[in-house]
């Protein structure tokens, strides 16, 4: 007789994608999973860091290959995924992946890595 455990089992060992999901090599990023090396371009043409792997992201820097970079002589603040800082507001990266800190003309310092740990949590 077959049981119930059996099945799931043989289930999750013929289908890797019921497994656990590891990102590998990889980050996620507002809900998109990049490779090692890739460079993200974050929106509205804020910036665009590196995924280093293993969900760990470079530092930001201005961003290169925008078809249409906003004008920011304007803003106080920061437009950061389509959400508006003021300066000195926390910015936490979805899944508390990562925190950074509105500098105001939309520049963004003090990259911190969160590793899915909410700052409220901790």
């Amino acid at each position: 007789m077959v049981t119930a455990s059996l099945i799931l089992a043989l289930v999750v060992v013929a289908s890797p994608a019921l497994a656990d999901f590891s990102y590998g090599d990889g980050c996620l990023f507002d809900g998109t999973i990049y490779q090692k090396g890739e460079m993200i371009q974050i929106p509205y043409c804020l910036g665009q860091m590196e995924c280093l792997g293993d969900n760990a992201l470079g530092d930001i820097e201005p961003a290169t290959d925008c078809e249409r970079k906003r004008d920011v002589a304007d803003t106080v603040g920061c437009n950061f995924d389509g959400h508006e800082y003021g300066v000195g507001e926390k910015i936490i990266i979805q899944n508390c992946l990562a925190e950074y800190t509105c500098n105001g003309n939309n520049e963004l310092i003090n990259y911190k890595q969160l590793f899915g740990i909410c700052p409220d949590e901790q």
